[in-house]
């Protein structure tokens, strides 16, 4: 009995390290054939293998912002997905969180979920990710533009939900915000699509006008 626990400690040992060693060569210019050679390398290796922390190779990649190793792996098990790391982040937090944001978009595309329960880092309280990512913006006005705004408006754009507490005035803000560009960029839109039709199709416009109107 003994000899099989020492055996089966062996296994997860080496899965682990193999592991961390895949996920340490990952970087954001692998390439799906440099990756594929790579695991090749490490007999003991299955890909929802975890290193430190319980990151997958997926995660990894999702945290590089890396598209092209997200979509080898995601064909190879698809269940990657979804996987958490120790935090309970799941590849698609991890893209956002290391400003991903292209890489989020594709997740998302892939099926993520944007509603997921997850952690701040050691504490055991769990939020949705756009809590996570509001609780988490900055204050200084270009970080927020370049950084934060942008992801809380591809998170509301995928129908990610939170719930800010009522003393988190700043959360309530930068939501606030957010949703006010979203409605400016969707009524831009509208007026482009309506200026583009007026060029073409003068009459269809003038007859849609007076039947909304």
């Amino acid at each position: 009995m003994s000899i099989g626990v020492k055996f089966n400690n062996n296994i997860n040992q080496n899965a682990t390290s193999a592991a961390i060693q895949i996920n340490l060569r990952i970087t954001p210019k692998t390439t799906e054939t440099e990756f594929a050679t790579l695991i090749q390398g490490f007999s003991s290796y299955e890909f929802s293998h975890v290193g430190n922390y319980g990151w997958t190779a997926f995660a990894t990649a999702a945290s590089f912002g890396n598209t092209e190793v997200i979509n080898f792996l995601f064909r190879k098990k698809p269940q990657l997905l979804e996987q958490p790391n120790f935090f309970k982040w799941t590849p698609i937090l991890c893209a956002l969180k290391y400003d991903q944001l292209t890489a989020a978009y594709h997740l998302a595309e892939l099926g993520a979920n944007v509603n997921v329960k997850s952690k701040f880092y050691y504490q055991e309280k769990e939020a949705n990710i756009l809590n996570i990512i509001l609780n988490e913006s900055s204050v200084n006005e270009e970080v927020l533009k370049v950084t934060t705004l942008p992801k809380v408006k591809f998170l509301l754009k995928k129908g990610a939900v939170c719930a800010p507490s009522p003393d988190d005035e700043q959360s309530k803000s930068i939501l606030s915000r957010a949703e006010s560009e979203l409605n400016s960029e969707r009524q831009n839109i509208s007026l482009s699509i309506a200026l583009v039709i007026n060029n073409i199709f003068p009459e269809a416009l003038l007859t849609l006008v007076h039947h909304y109107v």
